[in-house]
């Protein structure tokens, strides 16, 4: 379904060039869960937006279904993002001012659905999620595990097919952390829905049927029992 060939991204800082990814190859199939694993500054985050069509690569080539994204415009390209991709982040990103419900409803309000349908949408997700309770809740009423299990919620919304998890246990206690991956587990199990995770967790790690490396941005496939050298 995701097709990265030789992706090489560059930035310029003042008279310095710096290579953040080089030629990284990842095929990603339907319904897989993987877990990209390094530490900070390794170019993980950097990855994720490209592959969620946030950022574009310096060189190479990434298909989505078989279409180039060098070749789709900027408005394809972010109805692609819309319909696609559910983005899951370390500090959760909800909006102080807006209850669960209509911190999850965000996301189909720009894809264009009716405030109707998709605060209804949003209700059967949270209550899907163990949050049923919480629909009006605000975030500053809800642990650090219910508001990631809100973001969770919130990249679901819109039925996209893959989600993209940035560090999405970082701010989590164990607890909290090992509720995170058993949904994420249940997702990808239940619903078919792809999981992409970058993290530094070992934890995350395991919950993925793939595991890979990423170090000054070069990407390897590797086994759990090398994440632990």
């Amino acid at each position: 379904m995701l097709e990265l060939k030789d992706i090489n991204k560059k930035f310029i800082l003042g008279d310095n060039e710096i290579h953040v990814l080089k030629d990284v190859n990842l095929n990603i199939e339907a319904g897989e869960f993987i877990s990209i694993i390094g530490q900070s500054g390794s170019g993980k985050s950097t990855l994720m937006n490209i592959i969620g069509c946030i950022d574009t690569p310096s060189s190479g080539s990434y298909k989505i279904e078989g279409r180039e994204t060098a070749n789709l415009s900027g408005d394809e390209l972010a109805a692609l993002r819309s319909k696609k991709f559910g983005f899951v982040f370390q500090k959760y990103n909800l909006i102080a001012t807006m209850d669960a419900t209509a911190n999850v409803s965000l996301p189909a309000v720009y894809a264009g659905v009716g405030a109707s349908e998709r605060s209804k949408r949003a209700v059967e997700i949270l209550n899907k999620l163990e949050l049923g309770d919480r629909t009006k809740s605000l975030p500053s009423k809800l642990s650090g595990g219910q508001q990631q299990r809100v973001s969770i919620a919130r990249a679901l919304i819109n039925g996209g097919e893959v989600i993209l998890a940035d560090e999405p246990t970082g701010n989590l206690d164990l607890d909290n952390e090992r509720r995170v991956i058993e949904l994420f587990r249940r997702i990808n199990s239940e619903m078919g829905i792809t999981i992409i995770s970058v993290t530094h967790s070992h934890a995350v790690a395991e919950g993925a049927d793939m595991l890979f490396s990423i170090i000054e941005g070069d990407v390897r496939q590797i086994s759990l029992d090398d994440s632990r050298v």
